[in-house]
């Protein structure tokens, strides 16, 4: 896997303002690697370069779960660094399809799981 830095770079986009970064981070084995992506923002100062930043985050259940509720918490931690650096979310919906796919039940709804996908604008 490629860091965020390094595609850039690939890209011929380093140092150059991005307006929009979208990001779609699914992991075979559930969850994503958005966490990670949100600290190399964060460790490298890549923040300062993005404007926008589009994200779906994935935290499969259950949550009681100690790896998934610490990815809750990690994820936690690294939006409200984000907020404090200035990013607003101003956009949150649910997506449950996973969860509709997997089940064979198209009637699922939010209030049965939920994974937010988030935008944040700086």
């Amino acid at each position: 896997m490629r860091s965020l830095k390094t595609l850039l770079k690939e890209l011929g986009h380093s140092g150059r303002i991005i307006d929009i970064l979208k990001v779609d981070t699914d992991a075979p084995m559930g969850g994503g690697f958005e966490d990670m992506l949100m600290q190399e923002m964060l460790d490298t100062d890549l923040h300062q370069c993005v404007r926008q930043f589009v994200l779906e985050i994935h935290i499969p259940g259950p949550i009681a779960e100690p790896k998934w509720l610490n990815r809750c918490r990690r994820v936690y931690r690294q939006m409200s660094h984000l907020s404090n650096l200035g990013y607003k979310t101003f956009n949150m919906t649910d997506n449950v399809r996973y969860l509709q796919n997997i089940h064979h039940n198209p009637s699922l709804t939010a209030e049965n799981g939920v994974r937010p996908y988030l935008i944040y604008s700086h």
